[in-house]
């Protein structure tokens, strides 16, 4: 047993060892190709980008992924994968994400202004690097947010710039979030209760006509950014208010007030 743990340990020891990589160009239908994963410099920290194109003549197009600190270095690397006939594709972890995760060691650098010099850093360097004046910018969700930024205060360095559920008044979005959450919450609460209420009405009158509030109770299935609301009655009903057992004389659902999270 000893010997087996040590033989998965090793096993794993290797793997971590093996240097990442992307799976290469065939050099002879497209000469020009490039494939490669690498640690490049920015604003004095060493970063992650992944490179895929047919031709590096093409237009550079650079991905600011969302968050902040999700990676999408690997799934992006399928779903970019036709653009790099047109395009020279950039995805990139951004610092204190995925494979830059080293990069953010220091909290107080975490800012805003920070993430946009480094997409102005990068951007400056790939069009350098590729002899190019301007490269195309995408950004996606919180890479809306910093991408915007950086193509409005470098708009001699982009010749476009894409948002992917672009983000504008971020502290009224989470204010909306906030309430939207908070009355499903509360609907959910309700339909519990009426649940239990349905059920006691029932359980006292078997051999009544049902009353007609068990026959149309709103069933919340689960809670979800689109919660679907059914009627159920009959046998339906029944098993539907199984999984709402009654409340509890324990903790309510009770509103609080939002608080901005930069005025913490």
């Amino acid at each position: 047993m000893t010997l087996l743990v040590l033989g998965v340990v090793a096993g794993l020891a290797v793997l971590f060892l093996i240097p990442g990589s992307t799976p290469r160009m065939d050099v002879r239908r497209h000469p020009n190709s490039l494939a490669v994963l690498e640690q490049v410099p920015v604003n004095g920290t060493q970063q992650w980008i992944l490179i895929r194109s047919e031709s590096t003549t093409n237009p550079i197009v650079l991905f600011v992924h969302g968050g902040p600190g999700t990676s999408w270095l690997t799934p992006m690397r399928k779903n970019t994968q036709p653009l790099e006939k047109y395009f020279t594709v950039v995805n990139w972890d951004q610092r204190r994400a995925g494979k830059s995760f080293a990069a953010g060691r220091v909290d107080a650098e975490m800012t805003i202004g920070t993430f946009v010099d480094d997409i102005i850093a990068l951007s400056s360097d790939l069009a350098r690097r590729f002899h190019k004046n301007k490269i195309l910018l995408v950004g996606h969700s919180w890479g809306s947010v910093v991408g915007v930024i950086a193509a409005s205060r470098r708009p001699d360095l982009f010749s476009a710039y894409i948002g992917i559920g672009q983000m504008s008044r971020m502290a009224e979005s989470e204010l909306i979030s906030y309430q939207w959450t908070l009355e499903q919450a509360l609907r959910c609460q309700q339909a519990a209760h009426a649940c239990a209420h349905a059920r006691r009405t029932r359980d006292r009158d078997k051999d009544q006509q049902p009353d007609p509030a068990a026959q149309h109770v709103v069933f919340l299935e689960q809670l979800t950014p689109r919660i679907p609301e059914q009627e159920v009655s009959g046998q339906e009903f029944e098993s539907k208010c199984q999984s709402h057992p009654e409340p509890s004389d324990g903790p309510r659902i009770t509103a609080r007030p939002w608080v901005n999270p930069t005025d913490r």
